[in-house]
This record gives structure tokens, C-alpha cells and sequence, in this order.
């Protein structure tokens, strides 16, 4: 397994980010992959108590941005948005182990769960390396550029998540 990258940070998200994370929404690349919000939905996000949204820093600079819910009662969050600006560099491999990382250290969490398209290779690569197990899909669940299209659903559990870190497989 290649060696994550250790400039890599976390950090609550502002109104100031807001610009960043529709830019990032809207790339080209990311839009076949990725729900699109307004403006006025990420500052919702932002403020509200029902989500985190973080940026992901490289160097100081925006690489990207994360939204996850907050845990409901049965112990679940939900990974909503992984969006990475610079694909390819490692970032979002970075990103993801410090999202999870971030949900099991700071929330009473059981269960992390997130989907995928299933022709997103590189995303489920990606999640499978942080830990993430696929266990079905949901069928025709999302309309994206190219119509309905089915999601892969994936998880890692908090005993999994400790697992790695006693084994030295988590960050920080």
C-alpha cells in the first residue's frame, strides 16, 4: 500500500470556502461523479447542526473539501461529499483516512457509510485502501449528468477503525 501523504490537513469550513467548494463541484473532471450545491446549500451545511464540512489543506492552500452528517441516533454517519481539486496526487487517499480518523476520535460513531458510482474505479479503489467495505447497491438511487444511475454503498465500522489504528493503519 503506498504511504499517505503527511501535508495533508483538515479544518472547519467557512462562508469564505464557499467559492472553492462550488469551483471544486463543478470541475469537469468531478461533475460526473459528484451532486453540485448552490451557494446557499454549502452555507447551510456550513452553519447548520446537521453536518460538517471541512477543507482539506495542502500546504495552507484548499485541495478540497469534505461534508459528512451529524450521528444520528443509531451510532451512523454519513461520509456525503468527498470532493478533491488536484486528482491524482494522493490527496483524497489522505483526506479520506483523516476523515475517518476525524469521525471515530471526535463523535461517538458506529458505523461510517458513504456511495459511489459503480464505474467510479478510482474512487472505490480508494475507499477499499481507507478500510471501506462494499455491501450492495442501491438501484437507480441517484440522478447525476447521465440520468439514473445505481450506488455502491460502503462502510467501515468503529471495530474495523480500531483494528487499523492498534495495527498502525490510521493517521494520527
Amino acid at each position: 500500500m503506498r504511504e499517505l501523504r503527511t501535508d495533508i490537513t483538515l479544518r472547519a469550513a467557512t462562508a469564505d470556502d464557499i467559492d472553492f467548494m462550488v469551483d471544486a463541484e463543478r470541475d469537469p473532471d468531478a461533475r460526473p461523479y459528484i451532486s453540485n450545491s448552490t451557494p446557499d446549500e454549502h452555507r447551510r451545511l456550513i452553519d447548520g447542526d446537521t453536518h460538517e464540512a471541512l477543507v482539506v489543506e495542502r500546504g495552507g492552500e484548499a485541495a478540497g473539501f469534505i461534508h459528512r452528517t451529524a450521528v444520528d441516533r443509531d451510532g451512523v454517519v454519513e461520509l456525503s461529499r468527498l470532493v478533491i481539486a488536484d486528482r491524482g496526487a494522493g490527496i483524497g487517499r489522505a483526506a479520506l483516512a483523516l476523515a475517518i480518523d476525524h469521525v471515530f476520535r471526535t463523535t461517538p460513531a458506529h458505523r461510517l457509510w458513504l456511495d459511489v458510482l459503480p464505474h467510479n474505479d478510482r474512487a472505490r479503489r480508494a475507499y477499499a485502501a481507507a478500510g471501506f467495505v462494499e455491501e450492495g447497491t442501491l438501484r437507480d438511487a441517484w440522478v447525476g449528468p447521465n440520468g439514473r444511475e445505481s450506488l455502491v454503498i460502503l462502510s467501515v465500522l468503529r471495530p474495523e477503525w480500531e483494528a487499523r489504528v492498534t495495527a498502525g493503519g490510521a493517521p494520527r
